[in-house]
């Protein structure tokens, strides 16, 4: 009869880190577990660090790479350095980028077109201004979030909200030059593909707003239909 394969931590919600373990070490379930599965899913309410270290080699970097549930902060990259999945690991926004230490020590692993679109990616002018030169503009681009918070809608917006648009609006001025304001148009003449990477594309920034748009004057073109490539 074919075995069923054990395949999500879900099966596993009702144990804690130890009992976890004892069940799959000591009640012959191991070669049942599917750990592709158990690495995209397995979850930080097991102390993850203990479980990976009593089954070496069974789980799936590449899957633990991308799993949003897991924190990796500087240690854990450190530990795993030589197993994770680089450009995963770029995707993935659980990775502390508020560490300014992760990007200093691994800048070269990371890849930035990837990092760029990351929604975890720290968005401060300081962390900006240094990798300046390995940021996908028309990316990063498109992870800004702004609007203006007037007071008879401050009751519904958090505080967190409200500081990550200030640093999102302050970043938007900061390097206005640097936008991409122009959809790229790709494919044949008769076919052709517009694709939706201008900033004006976010639909995360209030483009409506007069405060916003008082600094954009120059670039927005409502009835533009040049398209050309942005560098």
């Amino acid at each position: 009869m074919e075995k069923k394969l054990i395949a999500q931590p879900l099966e596993f919600k009702f144990l804690d880190t130890i009992q976890l373990i004892s069940f799959l070490q000591h009640f012959g379930v191991t070669e049942m577990v599917n750990w592709e599965l158990f690495s995209r899913h397995l979850s930080d309410n097991f102390d993850i660090r203990h479980v990976l270290e009593a089954f070496p080699g069974r789980f799936n970097f590449q899957e633990l790479s991308a799993n949003t549930s897991i924190v990796w902060n500087a240690k854990m990259i450190a530990d795993y350095y030589n197993q994770i999945h680089w450009k995963n690991l770029s995707s993935n926004k659980s990775v502390q980028f508020s560490d300014p230490d992760i990007l200093k020590r691994y800048e070269n692993k990371f890849d930035w077109d990837l990092l760029s679109g990351n929604p975890g990616f720290s968005h401060d002018i300081p962390t900006i201004q240094k990798y300046e030169s390995r940021i996908n503009w028309k990316k990063l681009g498109s992870q800004l979030k702004v609007f203006i918070v007037y007071i008879n809608i401050a009751d519904f917006v958090s505080d967190e909200e409200i500081k990550q648009t200030e640093i999102d609006f302050a970043l938007l001025l900061h390097y206005k030059p640097k936008w991409c304001y122009k959809r790229e148009i790709i494919g044949y003449d008769d076919q052709p593909v517009v694709l939706a990477n201008s900033i004006f594309d976010n639909s995360e920034i209030d483009w409506r707003d007069e405060h916003i748009r008082k600094h954009f004057y120059d670039e927005i073109d409502v009835f533009n239909t040049t398209y050309k490539k942005c560098i």
